[in-house]
C-alpha cells in the first residue's frame, strides 16, 4: 500500500550538488517557515501566486501566501470538507498543550478555503528530541508516542499537514494515530520535501507515494 503525499519546495540538502536559483528560493521558504534568518530575497511564483520574501516579510503574509499556493494548486482536492490535522512540534505535548506552528499554517489554509476545518488535537506524550538534531525518525516509534487532546472526529476525513519531510514517518505516523482512533485519512500535504539532486523541479505542487 502507499500513501500519497503533495509538497510544494523541494528542500536540497545534499552537498556537492550544483545548486541553480529556483533550489535557493526554495531553500529560503523552509528556513522562513522554521523562523529562520534567511539572507537575500526570493522573487516566488507558484501556481500563479507571487511573493516577494525578505528579512522584512511578515510571517502572516508568508503563510498567505502559501495557503494560497496550496489551495490553487488543489482546488478539487481540497473541495469537500475535511479536518487539516497539524503535526505537532517535538514540544508539544498533551501536558503542556502548546500549539503546533504548523497550525498557523492549516488556520491560513482554512481562511481562504471554505472546505477546510482545522483539527489541532495531535500532541505528545514524551517531548521529542527534534529529528534535525537526532532524534527519532522511527514511524513505529513515533506513532507510540502520540496521544490526542480529544477523541479524534469521524464526520470528515483528515488530511494531515505538516512543514517538512525526510523521511515522512512523521506523516506516516499521524495519519496511522488518526486512523486508528477511527478516521480516515487519504493523502498528505507538505510544504518542503526534502531532497538530495536536482532530478525533481524545485518549486510546484508535485504528488508522491510514500511506501505504507
Amino acid at each position: 500500500m502507499t500513501f500519497q503525499i503533495v509538497s510544494f519546495v523541494r528542500y536540497l540538502t545534499a552537498p556537492g550538488v550544483q545548486w541553480t536559483q529556483p533550489y535557493y528560493d526554495a531553500n529560503k521558504v523552509v528556513k522562513a517557515l522554521k523562523q529562520e534568518e534567511i539572507r537575500g530575497f526570493a522573487n516566488l511564483n507558484i501556481a500563479g501566486n507571487a511573493l516577494r520574501l525578505d528579512r522584512t516579510t511578515t510571517r502572516g503574509a508568508l503563510l498567505n501566501f502559501l495557503a494560497r499556493v496550496i489551495v490553487t494548486s488543489l482546488r478539487t482536492q481540497l473541495a469537500g470538507n475535511h479536518y487539516l490535522v497539524p503535526v505537532p512540534n517535538s514540544s508539544c505535548t498533551v501536558s503542556n498543550g502548546s500549539p503546533s506552528n504548523v497550525c498557523e499554517l492549516a488556520t491560513a489554509i482554512a481562511a481562504v478555503n471554505p472546505s477546510s476545518r482545522v483539527w489541532d488535537g495531535l500532541r505528545w506524550q514524551q517531548e521529542r528530541l527534534k529529528s534535525s538534531m537526532g532524534g527519532t525518525r522511527s514511524r513505529h516509534i513515533l506513532l507510540e508516542n502520540y496521544a490526542c487532546l480529544e477523541a479524534v472526529p469521524r464526520d470528515l476525513p483528515g488530511i494531515v499537514l505538516d512543514d517538512v519531510a525526510t523521511t515522512g514517518n512523521h506523516l506516516l505516523a499521524a495519519r496511522d494515530f488518526w486512523c486508528s482512533r477511527g478516521g480516515e485519512s487519504p493523502w498528505g500535504l507538505i510544504v518542503g520535501r526534502t531532497v538530495h539532486d536536482t532530478s525533481q523541479r524545485a518549486l510546484g505542487a508535485l504528488i508522491e507515494n510514500l511506501q505504507d
